[in-house]
C-alpha cells in the first residue's frame, strides 16, 4: 500500500523519502508531487519486495528505486 503524504501540483523529481513525515512550519508536511507518487506506483509494482508492506513517503532525496530498497 502507497501512504503519499499530501499531494502537490509540483513536477516529478524522481526523489522521494521514504517514511518520512517531513513537517514543514506551522505543522504541514512537505508534500509529494502527484508525478512522483505515479511513478513510485510504477516502480512498487515493478518490485517484488513492495509486496504487503506499507510505503509512506513525500518528496526527498533518493532516486524512488534507491529509495525503495532502503525502506
Amino acid at each position: 500500500m502507497l501512504g503519499p503524504g499530501r499531494l502537490t501540483l509540483e513536477p516529478a523529481t524522481g526523489r522521494i523519502a521514504v517514511g518520512a513525515d517531513d513537517r514543514r512550519e506551522g505543522g504541514e508536511t512537505s508534500g509529494v508531487s502527484r508525478e512522483d507518487v505515479a511513478l513510485v506506483a510504477a516502480a512498487a509494482l515493478d518490485d517484488a519486495w513492495t509486496i504487503r508492506r506499507t510505503i509512506d513517503f513525500n518528496n526527498g532525496d533518493l532516486p524512488i528505486a534507491q529509495a525503495l530498497g532502503e525502506a
